[in-house]
């Protein structure tokens, strides 16, 4: 798909195309027929790999190799609060989960309909309101394990402190309710990556990265949390994304790929004048992105889902 993206350098602007606890969490058990044999197989994986944990306990799934398997970059403890998710009773703590259980709790997750109340509610612990903190880890993780990198920069901060701010608009925490409201209005697509993530690697049973993505280190107006914050928002005509609220199909879960656009027009090596801009943007029929840089401060952004003329 021809998607467009753009950026301007300074004051011009350009455009591109597109331990050993004992207790053992149970739910209600289900019937083994319920689940395909490639489920069971995973569930047989993840015990497998439980066997080696202090206090092994027989059909049951450790808390730690969650932690292995979704542990990336600055991601810790991601594992924990998903394992905690996955489990009908919160209070106790237990490190460890009948298979039964985790095929219940993963087959509910992989067919999610509405993400923003599931992963709020598993960063927030379950708790109906989130700090700034709790939001900060939530954003952070999002963008790092969609943009597949190891740390987040002084700029990408800035652009996640941005998004909290604007979330949070003044006050000190915000309410599930209003943030699935804040979230469908801005960012309707801001756990996307993340949910791939999660049920990829716990598919594979596996910790293994996928090859890290990002964009050319000239293009510094359009860093990598600014695309990751324009996948988050624009419409699926500029990044061939689902919306939260729609159920990903088993396929489209192993891969999740920040939108590849490519530069059409950059004022500080095309120029300014409008025979130039002409020349490289009406050629073009498909949806563009322009950014224009008013001051260092200031970023405006413009989107088409027409053709220049």
């Amino acid at each position: 798909m021809g998607n467009s993206g753009g950026k301007s350098q300074g004051k011009g602007c350009n455009i591109s195309k597109h331990s050993s606890d004992s207790k053992v969490i149970d739910r209600t058990e289900a019937p083994r027929n319920e689940f395909s044999n490639k489920d069971l197989g995973l569930a047989e994986q993840l015990e497998e790999r439980s066997r080696s944990c202090s206090g092994y306990v027989t059909g049951c799934i450790c808390q730690s190799v969650f932690q292995d398997i979704l542990e990336y970059g600055n991601t810790t403890g991601m594992g924990r609060l998903l394992f905690h998710k996955l489990t009908a009773d919160r209070t106790t703590q237990s490190e460890w989960l009948k298979k039964e259980a985790f095929l219940q709790g993963f087959s509910h997750l992989r067919s999610l309909g509405n993400l923003s109340e599931y992963y709020f509610s598993m960063f927030t612990d379950e708790k109906n309101s989130c700090t700034r903190d709790n939001l900060g880890t939530m954003m952070e993780t999002c963008f790092i394990v969609s943009s597949q990198i190891d740390e987040t920069s002084d700029a990408e901060k800035r652009v996640l402190s941005s998004l909290i701010d604007s979330a949070l608009n003044g006050n000190g925490a915000i309410a599930m309710s209003e943030f699935c409201a804040w979230e469908a209005a801005n960012c309707p697509r801001l756990f996307n990556g993340l949910h791939c993530w999660i049920v990829s690697r716990i598919t594979e049973c596996s910790s293994v990265s996928v090859p890290k993505q990002g964009i050319h280190q000239d293009d510094y107006l359009l860093n990598t949390s600014l695309l990751w914050l324009l996948s988050t928002t624009l419409s699926s005509v500029f990044t061939n994304q689902q919306t939260a609220s729609q159920s990903y199909p088993e396929e489209k879960l192993s891969v999740y790929q920040l939108p590849v656009w490519s530069l059409l027009y950059d004022s500080n090596h095309q120029g300014l004048s409008m025979n130039r801009f002409e020349h490289h943007l009406f050629h073009y029929k498909g949806p563009t992105l322009m950014l224009i840089s008013m001051s260092p401060n200031i970023l405006l952004g413009v989107v088409t889902d027409e053709e220049w003329r």
